[in-house]
């Protein structure tokens, strides 16, 4: 059985992106790596140190910076059936012209999961499931070392997942656990206004 995983925001042979630093701390947000090119080889190891070649992978978006390097060393070497949802940075008509990408998409709900996938944190108001009635967990990208908003968010920038990539399984334990938290608080407040 195939395997299904997710993170976002590798920003591959994105020179710039080793310059950037956290608002809050001023820190660089990737100290680790010495150059671009460290950076790739690291995160195609750590890539497919998990990932099979028959696995689905579902990247959440900005996944490359430099076209001519992604398609002649980097993306034949990412192991997985690879699936994206489009980022601020990717362009889809690239993307759908390299013929390895299965699925370029703006989201992509797991209904049975109870999540939907974006590449940018979603409004509150998106959450909303009317097939189910119910609210969903939104797993998204985009703002790499910053939390996510308070709610029913999962940030899988490769910052916060320290560059791996998380099972579905995992995810949706995740997600649950995130749901039950959120249930749990309203529940409180929702006993303490009728104590009241």
């Amino acid at each position: 059985m195939r395997d299904i995983w997710f993170f976002s925001d590798h920003h591959f042979s994105h020179r710039s992106i080793l310059k950037f630093t956290d608002s809050k701390s001023g820190e660089l947000i990737r100290p680790m790596f010495r150059d671009v090119d460290h950076m790739d080889e690291y995160m195609i190891d750590t890539w497919n140190e998990t990932i099979k070649p028959g696995d689905l992978v579902w990247h959440g978006g900005d996944i490359t910076f430099d076209r001519k390097k992604f398609t002649d060393s980097i993306l034949n070497k990412l192991h997985g059936k690879l699936r994206i949802v489009l980022g601020n940075h990717d362009d889809a008509k690239f993307l759908a012209s390299l013929g390895r990408i299965e699925k370029i998409v703006a989201t992509r709900r797991f209904d049975e999961f109870g999540f939907i996938v974006s590449h940018y944190p979603l409004h509150e108001s998106s959450l909303w499931n009317h097939r189910q009635q119910k609210n969903v967990v939104n797993l998204h990208g985009h703002i790499h070392q910053n939390p996510s908003p308070d709610g029913l968010y999962i940030n899988m920038s490769v910052e916060e997942t320290n560059y791996k990539p998380i099972h579905i399984e995992d995810m949706v334990l995740k997600a649950k656990a995130l749901y039950d938290l959120m249930q749990l608080s309203w529940d409180t407040s929702a006993k303490n206004r009728i104590e009241k």
